[in-house]
């Protein structure tokens, strides 16, 4: 089972196919890629009776904000008066068999959703009643999920902004919270993400949905499967069941025997980089006149037009429509081949006003002088924002100048590949680079962090090789498009297959011997 790593400490957010819900004896004659594991040991179903876990087996620590260094322990008893911010998600992380609250996956993932938004954290940890026979600790989840069941109720944070993240064993563990808080208020939480469910003792054939994890659990039930072949569980069990790679072998984690038992560790190891020191802005020497700014109105454009600051105004632009403005890098200029296929793109999207940013005076000099001038340019780019009058929720791209000069954020910012040289040196402050405080949104797109790539994390969405990306594949045929990941909607359902590589580039297309049209529903 993945300890750590690609699937299990961040999700992956991408858009795969949609199959309608089905039963695993139909999906299975589809989709000859996730078979049942040959010569799979079935342990017997767990037996609940030889469950030995008291209350005071399960700590609670509890996360206020990014700020928060050392998390406040609570009880039962304690967390009423607490006053959680009960307008926020609360998510729960539920560590599996052996395990404690400082398995890798934990402070990564509390760490993204800080950066998504405001959000109540807690770690549970249960050693003691994880780290005995598996028999027993699987027995355990019983009572285990019993008293966090207690606690959350006990919060009197409202259960459809709960969401529980259980790894291995911990995923039927919030499958017990879940059927817990069921029985003890009449209601659901409101989402179990379940992270490789384990399989021992939980995918006897003759294993009840009232024994592990079940979509009834929860009013959203989402499973990520990435060892059926090993020790993770096989059929689908939630409104939306994801397998990557067939749900078996996961390129680039290679198999480790902990414990006698075959996990899937996934190490990301980087070469040496050099780096640069912070950039220095006092060498910026970029004027008003060296950026041009050409505005395409429509796809019928050809020639665009050129606007300045002063004339900005006088043209007009659609102030209902997405204005993109996309800007090119260090030593290149508008003829970059990336411009013309994004214009192209974002035309057929719908209406649209896209403005191509030249400022190659000032982003062709030394290395030193060039990234100094990102500040200055910067301005000059936010002055003429301001002036074309578009309202800024509309504006996707230079945020800080923004920020400062009207005191409102644009909507959005998408940095490709941004530069790591002088960016990301250990001591660069967020008001020396593009931050999550720049927009409403930004999101980010890592492709070199091993050369000249940034690959400090400080945005709202990020997509790392081997850790976190952002790719939307429409596959023909299929009508339906869903995202895989912490913004999944809750309305979709169904089994999701991709396939991902252990070097970029990371998705491979969809394999073309899955079915074509949805499968009835079981």
């Amino acid at each position: 089972m993945v300890k750590h790593g690609l699937f299990s400490v961040i999700y992956i957010v991408f858009t795969v196919v949609d199959v309608q819900e089905t039963s695993w004896d139909h999906l299975r004659s589809f989709a000859e890629e996730i078979p049942p594991p040959k010569e799979r040991f079935f342990l017997p179903n767990v037996d609940f009776k030889y469950a030995d876990a008291v209350e005071t087996d399960v700590e609670f620590k509890y996360f206020k904000s990014v700020l928060t260094k050392q998390p406040k322990v609570l009880t039962i008893d304690t967390v009423k008066h607490v006053h959680m911010n009960k307008n926020v998600p609360t998510t729960y992380f539920i560590h599996g068999y052996t395990k404690d609250d400082s398995d890798p996956w934990y402070k990564p993932l509390r760490d993204e959703l800080f950066m998504l938004r405001s959000h109540n954290v807690i770690y549970i940890n249960w050693p003691n009643a994880a780290n005995k026979s598996y028999a027993v600790s699987a027995a355990n989840i019983k009572p285990i999920g019993y008293y966090i069941a207690k606690f959350i109720v006990a919060s009197q944070v409202p259960l459809e902004r709960v969401h529980l993240v259980g790894h291995s064993l911990g995923a039927h563990l919030a499958g017990f919270v879940g059927k817990w808080v069921i029985s003890m208020t009449g209601d659901k939480v409101g989402r179990i993400t379940g992270l490789d469910p384990a399989g021992p003792m939980f995918d006897y054939p003759t294993a009840p949905p009232t024994h592990r994890l079940d979509k009834s659990d929860a009013h959203f039930v989402d499973a990520v499967h990435t060892d059926i072949q090993g020790y993770g569980y096989t059929p689908p069990l939630g409104h939306v069941d994801f397998y990557p790679n067939g749900g078996k072998d996961q390129p680039g984690c290679p198999k480790e025997h902990v414990n006698g038992a075959s996990n899937e560790v996934h190490e990301v190891t980087r070469a040496e980089r050099f780096s640069y020191k912070n950039v220095d802005f006092k060498v910026a020497d970029a004027v008003k006149t060296d950026i041009i700014y050409k505005y395409f109105k429509d796809a019928s454009i050809q020639e665009p037009k050129v606007l300045t600051e002063e004339t900005v105004s006088d043209e007009h632009m659609d102030k209902t429509v997405p204005t993109t403005y996309i800007i090119h890098g260090f030593t290149t200029d508008d003829t970059s081949p990336w411009f013309k296929p994004l214009k192209d793109a974002l035309f057929k999207l719908g209406p649209h006003n896209v403005v191509y940013i030249n400022w190659q005076k000032a982003g062709n000099k030394s290395y030193s002088v060039s990234s100094a001038n990102v500040d200055p340019v910067g301005k000059y780019i936010a002055e003429f924002i301001i002036a074309s009058g578009v309202p800024l929720g509309r504006v996707h791209l230079v945020g800080k100048w923004v920020q400062r000069l009207s005191g409102k954020n644009i909507g959005r910012i998408t940095g490709l590949d941004p530069a790591g040289p002088r960016f990301d040196y250990p001591e660069a402050p967020p008001t020396n680079r593009l931050c999550s405080s720049d927009a409403d949104f930004v999101d980010v797109i890592h492709t070199d962090i091993q050369h000249y790539g940034r690959k400090t994390k400080a945005k709202q969405a990020e997509y790392h090789e081997d850790q976190d990306y952002n790719v939307t594949i429409k596959v023909k045929d299929h009508p339906k498009e869903v995202t895989f990941g912490y913004h999944l909607d809750t309305s979709a359902r169904g089994v999701y297959h991709f396939e991902t590589n252990d070097d970029a580039p990371f998705l491979r297309l969809f394999n073309p011997v899955l079915p074509v049209a949805p499968l009835v529903t079981a």
